[in-house]
């Protein structure tokens, strides 16, 4: 079984699309998440923004709100709740598409992420955490467990790559908008 340094984010390449966005993510231990957000619509519940801290690998250091944080941090990123039926069920979105879904009330924390096919085949047979997408198309999305062995350096690079592709998928005057590394103005 390979370890968690033979496949990482950086082989993924970027068939044309542009440069892969340069990191901006303060390391973990540094992190302050914010109480609340701004553009964040809160669900019905008021307990699903208080999650406490995961217990086990790394620290605990990817919960709720440090998820939100991260996703957050992106140009032009928004969180939405778009199932009335389920309310606890979090969106991220970049020009109306999204790049990341959680659900903030499950046990362990797992959030779906969007993935270049081949990579995510290979992200599934090197960690146990990473499996196909949950109700989502399973050759595009993978839905990652917040609470094995997983390095939170890598689910970091997960949800950026993910920002990235869809980033990638829309018009060039939103890419330009959206000051993305990988469509600048010259």
């Amino acid at each position: 079984m390979l370890g968690c340094n033979d496949v990482t984010m950086a082989e993924a390449g970027r068939d044309g699309q542009g440069a892969k966005r340069v990191s901006t993510i303060l390391p973990w231990e540094n992190m302050a998440c914010p109480a609340t957000t701004e553009g964040t619509q809160e669900p019905g519940s008021a307990t699903s923004s208080q999650a406490p801290a995961r217990a086990g690998h790394n620290d605990g250091m990817i919960n709720v709100k440090a998820l939100r944080a991260v996703c957050l941090d992106f140009n032009g990123a928004v969180e939405e709740f778009p199932f009335p039926r389920h309310p606890d069920v979090s969106t991220f979105k970049v020009g109306g598409k999204i790049f990341a879904l959680t659900t903030l009330t499950d046990a362990p924390l797992t959030v779906s992420l969007k993935c270049d096919p081949e990579l995510a085949e290979r992200l599934r047979t090197a960690h146990p955490e990473v499996v196909p997408g949950y109700h989502l198309n399973k050759r595009h999305w993978n839905t990652v467990s917040l609470e094995g062995d997983l390095p939170d350096r890598l689910v970091l690079d997960m949800i950026e790559d993910s920002y990235d592709l869809v980033v990638a998928s829309l018009p060039k005057a939103q890419r330009l908008l959206l000051d993305w590394p990988g469509e600048r103005r010259p």
